[in-house]
């Protein structure tokens, strides 16, 4: 009975993790916008020739001041300027495979096999981990099964990871980094404390603007080993200060390969590129982030309104928790708000903020499954919830860019200043442009795609572009894209619509499917897993011995006080 049950629920995580794979692929569309290009190129070179260059075509480098984002110049050399090495190492072998194993030669089609496959994957390991996670905060696994798929599907994390964007890379690692933390707390074992200290490491070398997380990290698990070794009295000094020296270990790494990495770019193991801080806007982006219409996190994420009530309720049963969760979110709140650019320029949402967006969560769920089930607090939820993916769904379906460019030019550059002006909200706008793209595909007025590269559009070309006019799901590819390289292999629009529609529907029957077979009311202990049932009449079973067992006591003690008496 027990193993059944065990086995089911492993078999509940691998169909969540498909499901939500496969509307991810469903939803992609297979292009990489802003920094990541610049990254794969890196991640060519370590592939193609052991470095860390960038090597540009000739119309890149007749184009390289319009693409300043991209690349920073040492030495007549080449390299990425945003950030480190993270998302480069996990570019790597999607590259080797489509490139070196499969033989596909065109950079183009890589990058578009890789973000097909890479980001869906990144978005169903977070829905993974996030199941797990509950779990080890005694949710069951029902509630930690819905809990996942909100996460992947009621939060900007769907159409970060669509946008390729290293902050879903980022929303993988700190819940996991919570989940090998959280299993150290709970079974003092070294391997999930090496675990978390890694990928602090992967943290830092891919957004070294995560270090203010990571402190938070070091302090909180430095507390969590310490009343480890308080618990465990019986151990020797070495073995009290060995979890202190695997968590520096497993973390330095990181910390040696970006400062490597720095001083091969700009000649100095700090120096970076150039970042502009200004304590005079804190004010306006610390209320940009939280409250305006352009970048709100509210706003764009309405599911985190329930994580302030579900905090409270989060910190009275593990506040340890709930205090590191706060301190590495306001650390990650406060320094972004001081950045000019706290919008993160061209993208949904705030964007900087989206790495967090798994960990609040957490008492968000608090609220949903622990707060007392009253009719206005499930209508609340329920309207809420709604909301949160309706608002999703609207930001998967046509490029970002949409919006941002018609912004940009109507206030001559996106500057932080917009994002508080009633057309920085996108959410109405993007549901005209949702009818409009239906419309103009269905009627045919949707201009042909480029069939090659040209950085100095006029600003009509840029509107008029096919990615910011149809739906960008990746199926439309077939009928918009694809001949633009291909003519003769157009797929007509109903039947990309058909293939849209039978793989979101697969994804649903297989997401039924892992909900059926997912199992309720486990309680886990530290060496197995049983149901409520069994629980409660092995309860009682031990109950009865026990009283058994001091009934026989008395009657003996009984027995032996008449013996006495009637000595």
């Amino acid at each position: 009975m027990i193993p059944q049950k065990q086995n089911s629920s492993k078999k509940s995580i691998i169909l969540l993790f498909i499901s939500v794979f496969i509307i991810a692929f469903f939803t992609s569309h297979g292009t990489m916008s802003l920094d990541p290009p610049a990254r794969f190129k890196v991640a060519q070179s370590i592939v193609n020739h052991g470095d860390v260059q960038i090597r540009l075509t000739e119309q890149e480098l007749a184009d390289i001041d319009l693409m300043p984002q991209l690349v920073t110049e040492n030495n007549g050399k080449y390299y990425s300027m945003y950030f480190g090495l993270g998302q480069t190492f996990v570019f790597v072998p999607f590259y080797y495979l489509f490139h070196e194993i499969l033989g596909i030669q065109s950079d183009k089609a890589c990058r578009a096999l890789t973000s097909l496959t890479l980001f869906p994957l990144a978005l169903a390991s977070i829905a993974w981990i996030m199941f797990l996670l509950m779990r080890e905060f005694d949710f069951t696994p029902r509630q930690s099964f819905i809990t996942a798929l909100l996460t992947a599907f009621a939060t900007g994390l769907w159409e970060t990871s669509k946008e390729a964007q290293d902050a879903i890379h980022l929303a993988f690692y700190f819940p996991l980094i919570a989940y090998g933390l959280r299993k150290y707390q709970t079974s003092s074992q070294w391997r999930f404390l090496s675990l978390s200290s890694f990928t602090v490491g992967m943290c830092f070398i891919t957004r070294s603007d995560s270090a203010i997380t990571i402190i938070c990290y070091l302090i909180f698990a430095s507390l969590i080993i310490y009343k480890n070794n308080k618990t465990n009295s019986n151990l020797s000094f070495t073995r009290k200060c060995l979890p202190f020296v695997i968590m520096v270990l497993f973390a330095l790494p990181g910390l040696i390969i970006e400062l490597t990495y720095n001083y091969i770019r700009f000649d100095h193991p700090i120096s970076s590129y150039t970042r502009i801080y200004s304590w005079e806007i804190f004010v306006r982006g610390l209320v940009g982030l939280l409250f305006s219409p352009g970048k709100s996190l509210f706003l764009y994420n309405p599911i985190m309104l329930l994580a302030i009530p579900g905090f409270f309720m989060f910190f009275k049963k593990y506040r340890g928790w709930a205090l590191y969760i706060l301190a590495g979110f306001t650390g990650c709140l406060l320094l972004h708000a001081a950045v000019i650019n706290f919008h993160g320029y061209v993208c949904w949402g705030p964007r900087y903020l989206t790495r967090y967006l798994p960990l609040l969560v957490i008492p968000a769920a608090f609220f949903i499954f622990k707060s007392n089930p009253t009719r206005l607090n499930r209508s609340f939820i329920a309207v809420i919830i709604s909301a949160s993916v309706i608002i999703q769904i609207a930001a998967v379906s046509i490029h970002y860019n949409r919006e941002n460019h018609v912004l940009t030019t109507k206030y001559n550059g996106l500057k932080y200043r917009t994002m508080f002006e009633p057309e920085a909200n996108f959410i109405p706008i993007r549901f005209k442009n949702i009818a409009s793209g239906i419309h103009k595909m269905a009627t045919g007025n949707i201009a042909p795609w480029p069939t090659d590269a040209n950085f100095n559009l006029s600003t009509e070309q840029q509107l008029d572009a096919p990615v910011l006019n149809y739906l960008a799901f990746w199926p439309y590819h077939l009928t918009y894209y694809l001949p633009a390289v291909k003519p003769n292999m157009k797929v007509p629009l109903w039947a990309s619509t058909l293939i849209l529609i039978s793989g979101l529907g697969i994804a649903l029957v297989v997401m039924r499917w892992g909900w059926n077979v997912c199992p309720d009311n486990i309680r886990t202990t530290k060496t197995h897993t049983i149901d409520d049932q069994a629980f409660e009449s092995a309860y009682r079973r031990q109950k009865v011995k026990e009283t058994s067992k001091v009934t026989q006591t008395i009657e003996q003690l009984l027995q032996n006080t008449d013996s006495e008496v009637k000595k």
